[in-house]
């Protein structure tokens, strides 16, 4: 066990999640900081990138970050909810999504697809996109509320908290429900 700290020796701000390429390099996500930092197979400091913001590149509140098979970063943003492309050395690519900061995503995960196919959940709506940007189709994971004044608790099987989301081959999506203690396997037929 080693413990790595980020940029300067100095704790890492908010971390949130972490991505590892196929070089080994480790990707810390830091929300509180809206920065990613790059650490090599040793966990060394490499160079951190971002700032908190709602312009291009800069992010507000992120909440997951994935590295596709393409070899770049995806992170999802949550407040506005959008999905912002960089290169594995930190270079704005693009971004895509919701643009307006009236538009939030409570809690939004991602995983990219061995196809190319990159899936978020925005609450409890799975979202499929190209790496294009291109929005493929979405879903909702909840049945429709009955016509009362008070939702209905879950039934099982229905995730109410997604706390993590990880891709496993052959098309399956992990998703960690925390607000039930569990994992769920979803097949994905791409």
């Amino acid at each position: 066990l080693r413990e790595t700290r980020g940029k300067g020796g100095r704790p890492f701000e908010g971390p949130c999640r972490i991505a590892v390429d196929d070089e080994g390099n480790l990707f810390v996500l830091e929300g509180r900081a809206g920065r990613i930092q790059k650490l090599d197979t040793r966990g060394r400091f490499v160079k951190a990138w971002g700032k908190r913001g709602i312009s291009h590149g800069e992010l507000l509140d992120p909440s997951g970050i994935s590295v596709g098979q393409d070899g770049f970063l995806y992170i999802s943003n949550t407040f506005p909810f959008k999905v912002v492309k960089f290169t594995r050395e930190g270079d704005y690519v693009t971004a895509w999504g919701e643009t307006k900061a009236e538009s939030p995503a409570m809690n939004s995960e991602l995983a990219v697809s061995p196809k190319g196919v990159f899936l978020t959940f925005n609450m409890d709506v799975l979202e499929a996109w190209t790496l294009a940007g291109e929005h493929t189709y979405a879903f909702s994971l909840r049945p429709p509320p009955p016509p009362v004044l008070a939702p209905p608790p879950a039934p099982p099987g229905v995730p109410t908290t997604i706390v993590g989301l990880t891709w496993g081959r052959p098309n399956n999506l992990f998703a960690l429900d925390g607000a039930n203690c569990r994992v769920l396997r979803f097949r994905i037929n791409l």
